[in-house]
């Protein structure tokens, strides 16, 4: 989990623990805020009415639950591999290691070095991220878009099924010229 998700559920796991809390322990939850209006009342701070906070909370709450039910629901189902064919025999998959390993041999075969493969696949949506590295500016725009056709009408007679749909994105990087490594003399 990235650190900014983490960020994000602790924020929101403070924010639900005020109606929570009010909800499972009112009577405890009412002194403490008391307590913590008093003490705000003797450094002349003004009272928090906490009532309207916490009902503010709980609206603000539930309308985060309703995007994210909405989300969870119509978001794509990321698979581990494409349906080809299901019936009562069973079904035939094709993984999606599968495609990038076919993806990599592609890459090399049209002349860019150390690719890397990263393959997203949904129900009907094949998406595929290449980055290679080229030495030079041997590889220039038009040539990448003849590649990225290519690759996309081989990946899709590899999978043997129109419906699918292929998108394919090329990122270069130039290779670096390695220098001789020299050991080090102290």
């Amino acid at each position: 989990m990235k650190k900014w998700q983490k960020f994000i559920l602790s924020i929101l796991l403070i924010l639900y623990a005020i109606p929570l809390a009010e909800f499972v322990w009112p009577v405890e939850f009412y002194r403490v805020l008391q307590s913590i209006n008093d003490f705000l009342a003797k450094i002349h701070v003004p009272k928090i009415p906490w009532l309207t906070v916490s009902f503010n909370t709980g609206i603000v709450l539930l309308g985060l639950l309703l995007i994210i039910w909405l989300v969870v629901l119509f978001a794509p189902i990321a698979r581990l591999e494409l349906i080809l064919r299901s019936d009562k025999d069973g079904q035939l998959e094709l993984s999606n290691k599968s495609i990038a390993s076919y993806t990599e041999l592609a890459v090399i075969k049209a002349g860019l070095f150390n690719p890397r493969v990263k393959v997203k696949s949904t129900r009907n949506h094949v998406k595929i991220a290449v980055r290679a590295a080229t030495e030079g500016n041997q590889l220039l725009k038009p040539q990448l878009t003849a590649i990225t056709d290519r690759l996309n009408h081989q990946i899709t007679n590899f999978i043997g099924d129109d419906a699918f749909k292929v998108h394919t994105k090329i990122l270069i990087d130039q290779q670096q010229k390695h220098e001789k490594t020299r050991p080090r003399v102290v």
